[in-house]
């Protein structure tokens, strides 16, 4: 049985859900916003996958595949919808005592903006040495609502699956699957 592509997996999420919530966010985006109120201006409270792609003048390559939003007991949806989970820290342990890195300071970093914010990065993840990025862009899209469609961290499994079937390996950010 041939699996899917990325691409034919992720627009099967599209699909999902009549109304569903998605789009696009794009750093820097030559506003006068902060990237913080850039990203909660820009992405729902809502549950499902993202995407983060870094872009260069040559290519488009996508760096992570992430989700927010997991089931507990009785049915319970926890409160790290997309938008907290976009806008909230991101743990780099290079070393035993590194802080956590903001992801409002990550984003800059990968544009070349924050050089030591980017050294505490790939201390901490090797395969971005040398990462440094034009732009980056974060697509989204609710995969459940009210109870339909496919649950986030089954989606997110799903697309890291074809990813890696399909490249041989996982995007430099995503650590396993």
């Amino acid at each position: 049985m041939n699996p899917k592509s990325f691409e034919e997996t992720w627009s099967e999420l599209v699909s999902l859900i009549p109304n569903q919530d998605m789009g696009s966010f794009e750093y820097p985006n030559n506003t006068e916003e902060s990237v913080l109120e850039s990203l909660r201006n820009k992405i729902p409270k809502k549950y499902g996958v993202y995407r983060l792609y870094g872009i260069s003048r040559h290519a488009c390559e996508l760096i992570y595949i992430g989700m927010s939003g997991t089931i507990g007991p009785a049915k319970t949806m926890s409160a790290q919808t997309l938008q907290k989970r976009l806008t909230r820290g991101v743990e780099i342990k290079p070393k035993e005592n590194a802080k956590r890195v903001l992801r409002k300071d990550l984003y800059p970093a990968l544009v070349g903006e924050n050089d030591e914010v980017l050294k505490q990065v790939v201390a901490a993840n090797p395969r971005l040495e040398g990462a440094r990025y034009e732009s980056i862009r974060i697509d989204w899209v609710e995969t459940f609502k009210d109870w339909t469609g496919i649950p986030p961290s089954l989606a997110e499994t799903n697309l890291l699956w074809a990813y890696l079937v399909e490249h041989g390996d996982l995007p430099k950010m995503n650590k396993e699957l």
